[in-house]
């Protein structure tokens, strides 16, 4: 993932989650997070395509279970 997009990936996990700043990135996950839920699921994954212009099919919007998943799957698709 190119730099710019970790950027704009890790402000669209701070806005939609409501996350303080200095979360730490790498242990977030679905499971672990109270604001994680299905309606979060949906913003995060609306906010995703429209920020880094993609579209996500329905597999690959169910890989995004925590932030280290959702940069796999973004390098996966050469963002």
């Amino acid at each position: 993932m190119t730099p710019e997009n970790e950027m704009i990936l890790k402000e669209v996990f701070l806005i939609v989650l409501d996350l303080p700043e200095d979360v730490d990135f790498q242990s977030l996950r679905r499971i672990n997070n109270d604001k994680w839920d299905s309606l979060a699921t949906v913003s995060l994954v609306a906010a995703i395509e429209s920020e880094l212009d993609l579209q996500l099919d329905t597999q690959q919007q169910e890989r995004l279970t925590s932030y280290q998943a959702t940069t796999l799957l973004l390098d996966e698709l050469g963002k």
